[in-house]
């Protein structure tokens, strides 16, 4: 019972430690609807229609840290660590009809591009 207590205990400690806690996408609870509904915010520039396709596909949308310098918001992207510029009509703040964090945590969609963000209120 001590070892499989142990091995659970190093198996937890161990991927916290990796930050993929803090990076898995799911389908379940508020988290996982929220994603099954985040829909992407309009960039009229690019003539992207406002809520009109998913933030989220299979394993692309995972709760991250977010930074501000010098007035722009930068997500940490999950597979390298690297962080990420959010051009200002993406973040879920500055829309008209904003969507919440479900959980408190900064959400971000995408992988080499930041599509969807939601700061939290941790943030």
């Amino acid at each position: 019972m001590w070892l499989g207590l142990a091995f659970s205990l190093s198996a937890a400690l161990a991927q916290a430690a990796s930050g993929q806690e803090l990076h898995q996408h799911t389908h379940d609870g508020d988290v996982g609807h929220f994603y099954q509904t985040w829909m992407r915010p309009g960039h009229f520039g690019l003539g992207i229609p406002h809520r009109k396709h998913s933030c989220c596909n299979e394993k692309d949308c995972y709760s991250t840290s977010f930074k501000l310098i010098g007035g722009t918001w930068f997500a940490q992207r999950r597979e390298d660590g690297e962080w990420m510029p959010i051009p200002v009509g993406i973040l879920e703040d500055n829309q008209p009809d904003p969507r919440d964090s479900p959980d408190g945590r900064g959400h971000a969609g995408k992988g080499n591009v930041v599509f969807c963000a939601v700061l939290g209120s941790a943030t």
